[in-house]
């Protein structure tokens, strides 16, 4: 599917909606009902395929800042559940997994890369393979598990995982850590068990990075469309 190019009348779910307010960015139009986001400076933007960005919500109005400077213009962005265009296969199965944009209207299953998270688990099987496991689907293989370690080396391997965020438990099926991220290739350790935690792992790879920006988490498949919740 291909960007909108004049404003949407979007369809959306009444529930519990949150507004916020944007500054638009220098030179951008924004089209009423479509996905936008914010760009690395905060401004307002047209959601793309562009990592970059962070997909904000739905635009409640239009705005035209062709000539405008950054910020010259305002709109409110509702965060809530609303439908998109099925860009990507999505269908009932899906319902509750991540979904990213592709452009200002379309929603895609997956990122074209690897997926952000919040919590994942590292096994292997205790010979070379090692897995990183999101919701149950593998996004990262590495390899080398063989040299015993402590769980400093744990910690040297989350910070190769750029794509992940936040807190990760990782576990070899009866030994967890659970690190908690706090700053940019910074970890530390939360919790782990037992006290004498060791694992067996060398070296990790990083895997491919997305190539689109999460729009939130899809809820709902109808036969026209994906119902997606952006506050998620």
């Amino acid at each position: 599917m291909t960007a909108a190019t004049e404003a949407r009348n979007t369809q959306k779910l009444t529930v519990p909606r949150e507004w916020r307010t944007f500054p638009v960015a220098a030179a951008t139009v924004i089209l009423a009902g479509t996905l936008v986001a914010v760009n690395a400076s905060g401004y307002l933007v047209p959601a793309s395929a562009d990592t970059t960005l962070l997909v904000v919500g739905v635009a409640e109005e239009g705005a035209d800042n062709t000539s405008g400077a950054n910020g010259a213009l305002e709109v409110e962005v509702d965060r809530c559940i609303a439908k998109f265009v099925n860009g990507d296969s999505i269908t009932i199965a899906h319902v509750g997994d991540p979904c990213y944009a592709t452009d200002n209207q379309t929603i895609a299953k997956g990122d074209g890369g690897t997926a952000a998270a919040k919590d994942a688990t590292l096994t292997f099987n205790g010979t070379d393979d090692v897995g990183l496991y999101v919701d149950g689907v593998l996004v990262y293989v590495a390899c080398d598990t063989n040299a015993a370690t402590t769980i400093d080396n744990w910690l040297v391997a989350a910070a190769k995982f750029p794509q992940l965020t936040e807190k990760f438990t990782f576990t070899d099926g009866t030994t967890k850590i659970t690190v908690t991220k706090k700053t940019s290739g910074d970890f530390s350790i939360e919790d782990y068990s037992p006290a004498t935690a060791s694992f067996a792992i060398s070296s990790v790879t990083a895997g491919v990075a997305p190539t689109k920006p999460r729009a939130g988490k899809i809820h709902l498949v109808d036969s026209d469309g994906v119902w997606v919740d952006t506050r998620a």
